[in-house]
């Protein structure tokens, strides 16, 4: 969670360090467009209440993870980040969590034993 929360403030001081007009500028229609369509699909497809195993949730990372959602933030991030150095730092957290992602997957390699662990684990919980 401190990691998330570094994400945030990070987000936070790029946002105050834009100038009034930069933070007024609008959005491509184009960009704007695909995020919606995007964002729309993403919810549609993995609602919180279709996540019932480890399997579904590191598909649900994975997705978001190499979603056009995050394509286009990383252009937010190129376009409105002033500071080359800012940038490419907060690119490399984005790429950061993708290896996370992918340490974790090597752990436990097995689409079936991430199903199991959740379901024991569930079926414990409710005994």
């Amino acid at each position: 969670m401190e990691d998330e929360d570094f994400h945030v403030r990070e987000l936070q001081d790029i946002t105050n360090s834009l100038t009034e007009e930069e933070l007024n500028k609008p959005m491509e229609h184009a960009v704007s467009h695909k995020v919606s369509v995007e964002i729309k699909n993403f919810s549609e497809k993995f609602a919180l209440e279709k996540i019932v195993t480890l399997d579904d949730a590191l598909d649900l990372a994975y997705e978001l993870e190499y979603s056009e959602v995050n394509t286009v933030f990383k252009t937010l991030i190129r376009e409105f980040v002033s500071s080359e150095a800012r940038a490419k730092f907060v690119l490399s957290l984005v790429r950061e969590h993708v290896t996370r992602l992918e340490e974790f997957s090597r752990m436990i390699p097995s689409a079936e034993k991430r199903r199991n662990l959740m379901a024991v684990h569930i079926a414990n919980a409710g005994a």
